[in-house]
Parts: structure tokens; C-alpha cells; sequence
């Protein structure tokens, strides 16, 4: 849990953007955990997160919400990447 704490401090420290949303692209677990503290702790943030782990997308749906109802962690909008580009599937349809 340390290093999900660290990197997730790192990502914070480096969070610098005029505009009231940041793109995030997911490729590994680990950084996604990271990703989700980060959006706790920048609650004035709308984190767009995309990434291809579906599996990922539905053990956390309860956090980041299915794209149709809003997660615990409101400021999370999830998309899901498919071989054909972003997909509206029913657990990560972009709102």
C-alpha cells in the first residue's frame, strides 16, 4: 500500500492544468489505485479515465460509477477502449 501512497502523492505534486478536468490513460492496476486517491484528494478535479481493462472498470465500479450512475467518487468519469476505438458499453458508457 506504500508505494500506492507515494505514487499517488507524486501524481498530485504534478497535477497542473488550467482547465477543470484531466485525461488519464490506465494501463496497470497499480496506477489506477493511485489515480482513485488522487481524485479523492482533488475533489475540484474531473478525472476522465481510459483504459482497455474492463475487468478493472467492473471491480470498481462501486468507486468510479458505470458511466450511467455516479460512483462514490463522483469527480470519476470512466471509458472504456476497445480495438475499435471508445465503446459505450453498459458499465462504462462516457456521460
Amino acid at each position: 500500500m506504500f508505494k500506492v501512497d507515494r505514487a499517488a502523492q507524486t501524481i498530485i505534486e504534478r497535477i497542473k492544468t488550467k482547465e477543470n478536468y484531466t485525461r488519464v490513460l490506465i494501463k496497470k492496476r497499480f496506477r489506477f489505485r493511485a489515480w482513485l486517491i488522487a481524485a479523492i484528494a482533488r475533489p475540484d478535479l474531473k478525472f476522465f479515465i481510459y483504459t482497455k481493462k474492463i475487468k478493472l472498470l467492473i471491480k470498481y465500479q462501486d468507486l468510479v460509477g458505470d458511466g450511467i450512475f455516479i460512483g462514490l467518487i463522483p469527480n470519476i468519469i470512466p471509458i472504456a477502449i476497445t480495438r475499435k476505438g471508445l465503446t459505450r458499453v453498459k458499465f462504462a458508457v462516457v456521460r
